[in-house]
């Protein structure tokens, strides 16, 4: 077994270029069609009768995102506008009325009270160019994900003639070092959708400017400095600055290119805009505050996307710009004889540039084709991080970092993302202790004290500990961890302050978000916000017995112990289950589900009646059935777990007042829309050819169709991502100690015939499989490293006879208690 034989069903694209796969439909007239896919030839739409031109293009289930780029090498007519838009879900793309503008409307996703997705991310989900020149269009802003592409004409009596249209990919494409496989194929493709999912949310950067086919591409960002320069041309005084520069339209505002000349840092300089209605405005730039000098209208039309020749001339204390060689522009300032060039741009003007000179009397002093990287420049940069979805946020959220990294540990070694998003995390605490929910990536200001970010919540702030904790067991990174570890020890000290006299953790109002809504209102006593608030607590006493701080270790275990004892005594039903809180006796699907994955019920019959209580419900939340699922292994209650999983096994619907019986093990094709019901649904979602193999926000499905251009819902969401639950319960792998240096094979093989997987880890891969055949299972576990089995824990009901092998050589039987046989 080697990673060859898990290739075939990795999803990441093994090329940036993304071309589209299909040609779904074609509108009006439109020729060579098939073209477009990246075979020779050309695509022409001519707008010539009442249907404007237009193709819809499948982009493939892995459903990529990235920069648009196509190539027009012939057009007729006067100023021809071609439209891009796109969508993740097909039902958007072919809405009539809202269609055209992809699958949501920007500004409708307003919950944060931030714009997503931000920049770099483009904050609309269609772009317009108009077609004044043959050659390459390419938006400088990103798509973050799209199945569905749509090419239209818009203006009739023209035509345009396509040579290529395709995604470029900017997300991570990492090559794997874990696989998986299983009987079922609808989970072994959920393997690597879970695990592709969290490479597209996984932003290589957030950078102001980006490259690509020799095309600088500029925008600013909205915690970054507007201005870029080259590094080296701070002491320059006399120079001529020419390129080639090209505006973006921005469908809601006036867009332009800015040049900087005689910068002496990020935050100086001159700069001039050109700008798509026609001005030219000089501005002097001062600690980035921009002081008004003069402004011109241009005699010419300034057209989108068409590349104009730029000469900008700083001589003594005159200031001069050409256009096509026409000068537009020229102004006398004494604010700063010396400095650097570069490029300015605003939140809202989107521009690219080429083949940029700059001279002086002296000759050349600095020439790019901008076809290398732009390390000679200063501008606002972030490290790669892991985003809560590639579509919409494009931002990290800690409180949904630790179901994205179970998954990514199982299938990379060295995933540098994760740790870079954890610092991110680490820089934004505020003096208290307290950590923001989510943040820029692009920030450099550290936060005040009382300042508690965009998303002002403890339990997500308590989330950097847990993650931490896994990213530490899976990985084995101690180093890491004791960077961080004053950020766990002030977040828990922080949090340890609302513990009050009766053990419980008291929310209050100043950081009450993200329980049962997005708003600041929910205070008090919760069960949900104890059990995060313990587990922070226990997760932190095993991070600091790990690095040797046994009386931190103590103290952090105590104060576990004293929420926990608190949440038994307070929030347990008769029944054994948990409620919602101290003055609402109603059973809490969110701290039941998160009970089971913490294994808090010591006793198998409250676990129990916790489960049994959650499947007689629609499952609404595909991160909380998550938790269930992963608890309900735990618990050996292996059927309901991969029930629930492969057809989502919560056994009764809701119908008017009466409950209709639903097994999934017999009635897989139950029509939960019928019943205008839409629960979490993994495998359903996966096969559907109208979105993306990927895990989606919530995961429920079927989506609603009716969505009013507002579908901004992500179907890029690695915190549903299952692949842990696949590897370390259905293979059954999992790690005792940091990195695996010590794990143990237990497998769970309920409903499947085998399972096959390698897990990557610090200390040497792990190979492992199990197969059930004629009422023998065989078991096969080999390893090269320095790991250590712990054992291996195999149900006796699973079969007959038992096989096992360890690096080749059989395994005796240590023990049997009738429940389980040990090797």
């Amino acid at each position: 077994m080697n990673l060859s034989d898990f290739s075939k069903h990795i999803l990441c694209p093994k090329n940036k270029v993304c071309y589209p796969t299909l040609v779904k439909h074609t509108f009006g007239d439109v020729t060579g069609a098939e073209n477009i896919l990246g075979a020779s030839g050309t695509t022409t739409l001519t707008y010539s009768s009442d249907t404007a031109p237009k193709l819809i293009l499948d982009l493939g289930e892995s459903s990529v995102g990235g920069y648009p780029v196509f190539k027009i090498k012939s057009y007729t007519g006067e100023k021809p506008v071609i439209r891009l838009a796109y969508a993740d879900w097909y039902d958007y793309i072919m809405d009539e009325t809202y269609g055209e503008n992809g699958d949501f409307r920007r500004g409708c996703c307003k919950y944060l009270g931030v714009e997503l997705p931000v920049l770099p991310g483009d904050p609309n989900r269609f772009n317009l160019f108009t077609i004044s020149r043959e050659g390459e269009y390419i938006s400088p802003l990103v798509q973050g994900q799209e199945r569905w592409l749509m090419i239209k004409l818009e203006t009739p009596g023209t035509s345009v003639e396509i040579e290529y249209a395709y995604i470029y990919y900017t997300s991570d494409d990492s090559a794997y070092d874990g696989g998986f496989e299983c009987s079922n194929p609808d989970l072994t493709k959920l393997w690597y959708a879970s695990c592709w999912t969290c490479q597209i949310a996984t932003i290589n950067n957030s950078h102001a400017w980006d490259n690509l086919n020799s095309t600088l591409l500029l925008r600013t960002l909205a915690k970054g400095n507007d201005a870029g320069y080259y590094k080296d041309g701070v002491s320059l005084t006399d120079y001529v600055m020419e390129f080639d520069g090209a505006i973006s339209r921005n469908p809601q505002m006036c867009s332009g290119i800015g040049v900087l000349l005689r910068a002496t840092d990020i935050t100086s300089g001159y700069v001039i805009f050109v700008n798509l209605d026609g001005t030219v405005q000089a501005f002097v730039r001062k600690n980035n505050t921009y002081f008004v000098l003069t402004t011109k209208k241009l005699d010419f039309e300034v057209i989108d996307n068409k590349f104009y020749h730029f000469t900008a001339s700083a001589k003594g204390n005159v200031i001069t710009l050409s256009i096509d060689g026409n000068n537009v522009l020229e102004f006398t300032n004494d604010t700063y004889p010396v400095g650097s060039f570069g490029f300015c741009q605003t939140t809202e003007k989107f521009a690219v540039a080429k083949n940029l000179t700059v001279s002086n009397d002296e000759g050349v002093i600095w020439k790019d084709d901008f076809s290398k990287n732009l390390d000679a420049y200063e501008f606002t940069r972030s490290k790669p991080f892991v985003s809560d979805g590639a579509k919409r946020d494009r931002l990290p959220w800690i409180g949904d970092l630790d179901w994205a990294g179970r998954n990514i540990y199982y299938a990379f070694r060295n995933f540098t993302p994760m740790p870079e998003t954890l610092r991110m995390f680490a820089f934004h605490q505020t003096s208290e202790g307290f950590v923001w929910g989510t943040c820029y990536p692009e920030n450099t200001q550290k936060p005040e004290e009382k300042d508690y970010g965009y998303y002002e919540s403890d339990i997500f702030s308590a989330w950097i500990v847990p993650t931490l904790a896994d990213y530490l067991l899976f990985t084995g990174d101690k180093d890491f961890c004791r960077e961080l570890y004053p950020t766990i020890k002030a977040d828990v000290d922080y949090l340890w302050r609302f513990v009050e006299s009766d053990g419980l953790f008291n929310q209050r109002y100043a950081t009450s978000k993200g329980l049962w809504d997005h708003t600041l209102n929910d205070m008090g006593k919760f069960t949900y916000n104890n059990l995060i608030i313990s587990e922070a607590f226990g997760e932190a006493a095993y991070i600091a017995k790990e690095l040797g701080l046994e009386d931190d270790a103590k103290e952090f275990s105590m104060r576990k112990e004293t929420v926990r004892k608190a949440i038994r005594e307070n929030f347990t039903s008769p029944e054994g289950y948990l409620t919602k809180s101290l003055t609402n006796r109603d059973f809490c699907e969110m701290s039941n589900a998160m009970a089971l994955s913490l294994a808090y019920f010591d006793d198998r019959n409250h676990a129990a009646a916790a489960l049994e209580a959650l499947l007689n419900r629609t499952p609404g939340h595909g991160k909380t059935t998550t938790l269930m699922i992963r608890g309900a292994y735990m618990y050996d209650f292996d059927v309901e777990a991969i029930s629930t999983l492969i057809q989502p096994g919560y056994r009764y619907v809701h119908e008017g007042a009466e409950f209709v019986a639903f097994d999934p093990l017999y009635n897989p094709n139950f029509d939960f829309a019928s019943l205008h019901i839409h629960p979490a649904n993994w495998v359903k979602a996966l096969n559907d050819w109208r979105g993306p193999a990927t895990t989606w926000e919530c995961m429920t499905y079927p989506p609603f169709k009716d969505s009013k251009g507002e579908a901004w819902g992500d179907r890029s969401h690695p915190d549903t991502a299952v692949a842990h639950i696949l590897t370390a319960y259905m293979l059954g792998v999992m790690p005792e100690k940091p990195g695996f240096k010590t794990f143990t094979v237990a497998p769970h093989t309920a409903l499947l015939d085998y399972a096959k997987g390698i897990i990557p880890s610090k200390f040497g891969d792990i190979f492992a499989s199990w197969k059930k055949e004629n009422d023998v299972l065989t078991l096969s576990v080999d390893f090269a490293g320095e790991n250590e089995l712990a054992g291996i824990k195999l149900k006796a009901d699973d079969a007959k006879t038992f096989v096992v092998t360890v690096n080749g050589k059989k395994a005796s039987q240590k023990s049997n208690d009738g429940e389980y046989i040990y090797f």
